[in-house]
């Protein structure tokens, strides 16, 4: 389940955050997951709140949006969503296209509190 390492990616990147940003605790993380990721969201959620527990991101929402298969035609320079395979071109019917989004995984935002700081 290549979902974990994924996920300990996200607290790596979270972690980071919240040691430079002096956050004292996160209370919702944006993903962009693509449909062509090959991630589980369940899965995501799942193993997000088993790595949440103890850390500032315990309590933390998740939230997952899915991004869509994006394609640019090869034939007619048409930028498309693509609905399934094989990727063809809606406005000129060619299969000459190429994937330009869709597999992306990536934390999009945080939603915090921050610590307050003392004048003293």
């Amino acid at each position: 389940m290549h979902e974990m390492s994924l996920m300990s990616e996200v607290f790596e990147i979270i972690n980071q955050t919240v040691e430079t940003n002096n956050i004292r605790q996160v209370k919702k993380v944006n993903l962009q997951v693509g449909r062509l990721a090959n991630v589980a969201p369940d899965s995501l959620s799942f193993i997000f709140g088993i790595l949440a527990q103890g850390t500032k991101c315990q309590g933390a929402c998740l939230m997952v949006e899915e991004m869509p298969v994006t394609a640019n035609c090869l034939t007619c320079d048409q930028e498309f969503h693509g609905e399934g395979f094989p990727l063809i071109c809606p406005a000129c019917g060619s299969r000459e296209t190429y994937i330009t989004g869709g597999t992306e995984f990536r934390v999009a935002s945080l939603e915090v509190d921050e610590e307050v700081k003392s004048n003293n």
